[in-house]
């Protein structure tokens, strides 16, 4: 581990931090190295040990290291993560499994909602209208990587309550309901952390980055909006590309 000039305590938990984070991507293909103990860097550092302990805790928060009683810390082995376009028409479903990844999903939530004028303007529709919620937890290969909530009009869908259980993917129950020529409207890109519930689903730590996505789509033959959509990726599981 380098030398590091220290200052303040959170500068030099931030500086410790920083260097930790440099020296384990150098030594990544060292899956398993064990890192100093919160005595000998915080000896070699001249710093309290309480300062190591903490830039230690953060990098088990980011994912860098894990821990083992009475073993100590070591680098955490970085998985293979997997290419995903994040536009075009082919549903996430359709993506990932033409990749050749084993696809489950999971219903988690499926409720009528209360008006929400955010949502009721981007699916163009009065207050009095009727709106079905579905979140879908999405497991690839037997880990759970996103979460999709989509809000969709009952009036387009009226055996939604019904049909929800089973949903895998939207656009295909939009084909299965007469709605073919679609069209994915631009949307919104932004990292947000999760909630505790989300951390739950997902199997994540409080400090990895999800990459949300909001967008809807529309029939082009009806100009009506089908659906609102916000995805929630977790940063650590793909590489996104912008197609």
């Amino acid at each position: 581990m380098p030398y590091i000039v220290t200052g303040g305590t959170m500068k030099t938990e931030t500086i410790i931090l920083d260097r930790c984070i440099k020296w384990i991507k150098e030594h990544q293909s060292d899956t398993h190295k064990k890192l100093p103990s919160e005595n000998e860097l915080a000896d070699k550092l001249k710093v309290p040990r309480n300062v190591v302990r903490k830039a230690y805790e953060w990098l088990d928060l980011l994912g860098y290291t894990y821990s083992q009683q009475g073993k100590g810390r070591f680098i955490r082995a970085r998985k293979k993560k997997i290419n995903l376009v994040l536009s075009g028409v082919e549903s996430f479903s359709e993506k990932i499994r033409g990749l050749g990844h084993h696809l489950d999903t999971q219903i988690i939530t499926s409720k009528k909602i209360r008006f929400n004028e955010y949502i009721y303007n981007i699916l163009q529709l009065p207050e009095t209208a009727i709106v079905y919620k579905i979140s879908r937890l999405r497991i690839v290969d037997g880990e759970p990587m996103a979460i999709h909530t989509s809000y969709l009009p009952v009036e387009l869908f009226p055996n939604i309550v019904q049909d929800s259980a089973r949903i895998d993917s939207l656009f295909a129950y939009h084909a299965a309901n007469g709605y073919v020529n679609l069209r994915s409207n631009p949307g919104v890109l932004y990292t947000d952390y999760p909630t505790a519930k989300e951390r739950k689903y997902l199997k994540c730590r409080n400090l990895v980055p999800l990459l949300v996505l909001e967008s809807n789509c529309t029939d082009m033959d009806t100009n009506k909006v089908l659906e609102y959509t916000q995805i929630k990726y977790r940063s650590d599981c793909f590489d996104y590309i912008i197609g």
